[in-house]
């Protein structure tokens, strides 16, 4: 709670700017504020969880915080489990008059409507599937509209019942209504926008062009926050640009989203995928010793530019990622090390018992294929697998 109430404080000075987008250090602590309250519901701390969670609509409704800093502590209670619908129900009936009660209840329903309707697109979804999702819905308005008439600025609710309405279809262009109405009445609102955002994307019926004009619509807000909506735009038109197989410019706009939100990855992540899948090997290597800059401790980082190196050939440079790979767990890079050590390549020295060592231990930390490596070096040099133990 001392955290928490530092963070705020550093972040309350004035109107609220978007501050996750600064740094990985502020998105971080913003993440270890919310730590505390994951299980708040499961603990039945209904009083702490209204206090709590009221409190943080009325600073984001006071301009102390975005909304989009609340849609991410809302997201605690975007879970489906059955189980959790009593828990709901208890903390209404406990504090009939909570618009976080409400809101957190909507949260959950839609969460479960989503589940019922599955992840594949609209063609492969059945009927059955959507009247489920329906059903689920139908109770998430219905708290919607109960939390609404208690908050004062109720954008989170308006960017859920845009996506509510993209799952059933837009036919009316109901989604573009809310948004303009939103922007209208609560201008300075940044979930609503990156709901559009992300609605704008060729597979929800977007183009390129829809994206790129919403930045226009940018243009009210402040330095910071209007930084954070272009982080948003060009990642999603590296995203669109990928999903057209316009490879080009898609890194592109990658390129042009990742160095305006160093707190986030979500671009660079993107990127180096991209590059994986159609090895790049050129491309990925700078984003992997970003990647690696900003997650030191994070074994991928490490693993994807010891594998590129590994296939332009660069063995010394693959072993030296490799070991830091596999220093942190990441098996791909310990069976990395093995295939190394098999060919005595990258400096390291040919050596068969330890090749078998180090596949059996990648094996072992949930590589599917270093195990038949291993018997494949251990019946190439004849040795015997080790005889099962005896229970």
């Amino acid at each position: 709670m001392r955290l928490l109430a530092v963070v705020l404080a550093l972040w309350s000075l004035g109107a609220a700017a978007y501050p996750l987008c600064d740094s990985l250090e502020k998105y971080q602590a913003f993440n270890r504020s919310m730590d505390p309250w994951w299980k708040v519901l499961e603990e039945k701390r209904y009083a702490d969880a209204d206090k709590q969670f009221n409190a943080l609509i009325k600073d984001a409704a006071d301009g102390k915080m975005t909304d989009q800093e609340l849609s991410r502590w809302f997201e605690i209670f975007r879970k489906w489990n059955p189980a959790r619908e009593p828990l709901h129900e208890d903390w209404i009936r406990q504090f009939p008059n909570s618009a976080a009660a409400y809101l957190a209840a909507a949260k959950y329903y839609e969460a479960r409507g989503w589940n019922m309707r599955g992840s594949e697109y609209a063609a492969k979804t059945s009927s059955s599937q959507f009247q489920a999702m329906g059903l689920e819905f139908r109770k998430a308005y219905e708290y919607l509209g109960r939390a609404e008439n208690l908050m004062a600025r109720p954008t989170l609710a308006v960017s859920m019942r845009m996506w509510m309405q993209a799952a059933n279809g837009d036919a009316h262009n109901r989604i573009e209504d809310l948004y303009r109405s939103a922007l209208k009445t609560f201008p300075e609102t940044l979930q609503v926008r990156l709901t559009w955002i992300r609605l704008s994307h060729p597979k929800w019926s977007g183009n390129p062009e829809k994206l790129k004009a919403a930045m226009a619509d940018a243009k009210g807000l402040s330095k910071d926050d209007a930084r954070y909506i272009a982080y948003a735009i060009d990642g999603e038109l590296g995203s669109a640009y990928w999903y057209l197989e316009r490879f080009d410019a898609a890194a592109e706009w990658y390129g042009k989203a990742i160095p305006l939100c160093p707190g986030f990855d979500g671009a660079l992540v993107d990127a180096l995928k991209m590059h994986q899948e159609r090895k790049n090997y050129e491309a990925i290597i700078p984003l992997a010793t970003l990647y690696i800059e900003r997650y030191p401790r994070n074994n991928w980082g490490w693993s994807m530019r010891g594998w590129a190196h590994i296939e332009r050939k660069e063995y010394d440079a693959a072993a030296s990622d490799y070991k830091m790979g596999a220093q942190y767990n990441s098996s791909y890079a310990q069976e990395g090390l093995a295939w190394l050590t098999e060919w005595g390549y990258g400096g390291m020295k040919q050596d068969y018992r330890k090749a078998i060592e180090l596949y059996e231990i990648a094996a072992a930390n949930g590589s599917t294929t270093a195990g038949a490596k291993a018997e494949r070096v251990r019946q190439g040099i004849g040795l015997k697998a080790p005889a099962a133990s005896v229970k």
